[in-house]
Parts: structure tokens; sequence; C-alpha cells
């Protein structure tokens, strides 16, 4: 102990192939709320057409590969961990339309939660109860959020959002944060 910081020793660190194309990037690398897994967006660009598409991978850190999660005609990117790390929320486009989606974080169907909005940068309530996101609105964003229900079926939903703020110069893509 120093200065009532606990040192310890830690695993040298291990670099985890995403990708081996020139063409790919990776981008969003988000933990799981207990640090063993991460998601994250490879954007690919095909080089004939310079069509550009973004898909979500999970990966876990004890060395399994990486696993195609999602992938989106336009694209999936924006992943946030639910709470209990059993969902990925995130955005997917379909032409000029962002909506809000979930899938189960171990792989499986995806969900649309909202339909025809155009969202950025969801994000869990502590709980899980709630996401929250950004919709813009010319020059300014609205907040918006809504409650996460799974039902008997498995099937997730989300409330009708309700607006909590708009304000403008919102670095939307920095995201936002939710305190208890």
């Amino acid at each position: 102990r120093r200065h009532g910081a606990t040192i310890r020793e830690c695993e040298p660190a291990q670099q985890i192939r995403a990708s081996t194309a020139s063409e790919e990037d990776v981008e969003d690398p988000r933990f799981s709320p207990d640090g063993t897994r991460l998601v994250y967006t490879q954007r690919t660009t095909d080089q004939s057409t310079g069509k550009r598409a973004t898909a979500l991978f999970t990966v876990d850190l004890a060395g399994a590969p990486a696993k195609r999660l999602v992938q989106g005609e336009d694209g999936s990117y924006d992943p946030a961990w639910s709470p209990d790390a059993n969902w990925i929320a995130f955005v997917q486009r379909n032409g000029k339309i962002n909506d809000l989606w979930v899938v189960p974080a171990a792989g499986g169907q995806a969900t649309k939660l909202t339909d025809g909005r155009s969202v950025a940068s969801p994000v869990w309530s502590p709980d899980g109860a709630n996401i929250a996101f950004f919709e813009p609105d010319g020059t300014s964003f609205h907040v918006s959020y809504g409650a996460f229900s799974v039902g008997a079926n498995g099937v997730p939903s989300l409330s009708k959002p309700d607006k909590l703020f708009s304000a403008g110069a919102i670095d939307a893509p920095s995201g936002m944060s939710w305190a208890r």
C-alpha cells in the first residue's frame, strides 16, 4: 500500500485481434459489467462498390474467438450492455432512420424497440429498468427514455419513450451516463 492505494500485480496486456483486413475498422469497444467480455462495432468497406457496413461482435476476454452478434443492412453500432449483462442495446440504421434495438448478449434474435425514430447513444439505467437515448431535432437534441421489459414469451419491449429535456450543443457521440 502506498498513500492509501493498493498496488496489485496485473496480467500482462493482451492484444485481441478483432480483424485482419486493412479495410476494416474496430470502434465503440464496451466492456461487459463483469469485465469478462467486450462488444464492439466492426466497420467494413466493400472495395469494389465503396459501400460501408457495420456489425456488432462480442469477444470473451478469456481467449475465445470473436463472434458476430448482429449485422444490419445499413449498419449496427453504439452498443450498450445492460447492467445484468444479459442484453445489448444498439442503434441500427435503415436508410435515414436510426432505431433502438436489443439483442441477447449470448446471441439470438435482435428486437427493434423504437419505430421510425432517429436515436443515438443508448444508455441503460443502473437497475436495467430503462433505456435513455438522444434524438436529434434540428440544431438541438431531445433526451428520451423508455421502460425496458421482457414479456413472459421472452420478447423484449420498450414503453412509449418520454422526453426528459431538450438542449442544444449536446455531443451525442460522446454519449451520456446515468446517475443513481
